[in-house]
């Protein structure tokens, strides 16, 4: 649907879980909180099974359970598709490992079946099978569980056709980017920063942000991303270095299958990287390097830099954590990095339509239009606020532009006839409702809005048919004007 692009059925399932809690904002962060909990006890199961030394082990739960670079994943409620994916896919892991210690078919099945839903929650976990037949290498056990990857490869195999089809196929890339007018080398340039950022992130957790938009010709090769890209080739250096070393070599290569399906090879975002991908994906690196630290660190040092980073990463995600109180720290946080950040000015500005703070607004709206005047989304937003402002002539405009630069914008129709319905042009209000109403017949303010069009306009019959259907999707002002005109008997 429209809240993403993504197949993930069982993270949106997972959503009415918080309704029985309360559906407030403080049982849809305690669920993520909670799960995230139950994936640090579960990595460490997994550590434990995988026979990692208690310090190594240490290092990487600390990592994983405190590193600032995966706020995202757990205090944003929209990644519960992080959370929930990696829940089931160490439960996945963990049965997968005690098949293979214990030749079980019921953990083999239950290995099979957790790895099904970790799919259905975030399309990511698909490259499972591929890490799995890597640890089967480095252990010689590959030829002799053949036969057994194979169900995992053809769920795979499925999944990332079903989430082509969406991404690609049914919606389209969610936005433009400049990727397809790089050149080859441009591309592997970018490639390689792309792996050194993911490589090396985690080790300077600081200055995180929702965006890292894709370069244009000017940045591609500035000093931030040439420095991802050294590390990128210091993660190639690595994988010719233990070339012979075949758990380290394999290990690296697991790490970069993992990295794969999110590495924008097909964009589908406005950003090349994400923090919130080093959820799971961290693992790895961190028991890269803490498998080297140990060995040059003695115990009591190595404890006390372990100790330490439970500190600092506790200060840090803490004060990360700070800007997840709504929308409005989130994204003046993110002016504070960036006060150019088109999409932060646009969200905010919308944040303060939304609250009917359209003064506050308007700035903010204004220079988002003034970084990219051709953005519909914009455009909208302002045209709105100017509404609210109680300039619906100047609001009309914006909107009449955003509708040209975004084919089938529901929401700016709809709000072109609020805009004409307030200047008592009803056949004009009618035709934008209309309008909207094509695009998705069934949406609650279009029906809301056509019902009080035609109730108010000699078309009663039809205006009732329209407010009962959005009374009946949830819209409270529908179901207020039918209580208020008692009519409940009336069709």
């Amino acid at each position: 649907g429209k809240a993403s692009v993504l197949y993930i059925p069982l993270t949106i399932c997972s959503y009415y879980l918080d309704g029985f809690l309360g559906g407030d904002a403080i049982s849809f962060h305690f669920v993520n909180l909670f799960l995230h909990l139950l994936n640090i006890l579960l990595l460490y199961k997994l550590l434990r099974l995988l026979k990692l030394p208690e310090y190594l082990t240490l290092i990487v739960l600390i990592f994983f359970a405190l590193n600032p670079v995966i706020t995202e994943s757990v205090c944003w409620i929209t990644e519960r598709k992080d959370v929930l994916y990696a829940f089931f896919l160490l439960c996945a892991a963990i049965f997968f490992l005690k098949d293979q210690q214990q030749k079980s078919q019921r953990c083999y099945y239950a290995s099979l079946f957790l790895f099904i839903l970790a799919c259905l929650s975030k399309p990511m976990a698909v490259s499972f099978p591929l890490v799995a037949a890597v640890y089967l290498y480095a252990n010689g056990t590959l030829k002799e569980s053949f036969i057994k990857m194979i169900p995992f490869v053809l769920v795979a195999v499925f999944i990332s056709f079903i989430t082509y089809y969406f991404i690609v196929i049914k919606n389209g890339p969610l936005s433009k980017t400049t990727f397809s007018g790089y050149s080859i080398s441009q591309k592997s340039f970018l490639f390689i920063s792309e792996t050194g950022f993911y490589f090396t992130r985690y080790l300077w957790p600081v200055n995180i942000s929702l965006f890292h938009f894709f370069p244009g010709p000017t940045e591609l090769y500035s000093f931030k991303i040439t420095l991802c890209f050294v590390a990128g080739l210091t993660y190639i250096f690595c994988l010719y270095y233990f070339r012979s070393n075949k758990n380290i070599l394999c290990l690296l290569i697991a790490w970069l299958i993992m990295l794969l399906p999110v590495m924008q090879i097909i964009p589908n975002s406005q950003s090349y990287v994400n923090e919130r991908y080093f959820y799971l994906t961290l693992i790895l690196p961190v028991y890269f390097g803490g498998f080297f630290l140990q060995k040059m660190l003695k115990v009591k040092t190595f404890l006390f830099l372990s100790y330490s980073l439970v500190v600092i990463f506790a200060i840090l995600t803490f004060k990360q954590a700070q800007c997840w109180n709504n929308s409005e720290t989130l994204f003046q946080y993110e002016l504070s990095l960036d006060n150019k950040n088109r999409s932060a000015l646009n969200i905010l500005g919308c944040y303060y339509n939304g609250i009917g703070e359209f003064y506050k607004a308007r700035p903010y709206l204004a220079k988002a239009l003034s970084i990219d005047s051709t953005n519909a989304s914009c455009l909208n937003n302002y045209g709105w606020c100017l509404y609210g402002m109680g300039k619906p002539d100047s609001g009309i405009v914006f909107l009449k532009r955003a509708t040209l630069y975004k084919r089938n914008f529901l929401e700016a129709y709809n709000n072109l006839g609020v805009c004409y319905l307030h200047n008592g042009e009803k056949e004009k209000a009618l035709e934008e409702f209309k309008a909207a109403e094509r695009i998705k017949k069934d949406h609650p303010d279009v029906m809301f809005n056509l019902g009080v069009c035609y109730f108010f306009d000699k078309e009663r019959q039809l205006g009732i048919y329209y407010l009962k259907n959005a009374a009946a999707k949830g819209h409270k002002r529908a179901q207020q004007l039918i209580e208020k005109y008692k009519l409940y008997s009336a069709l």
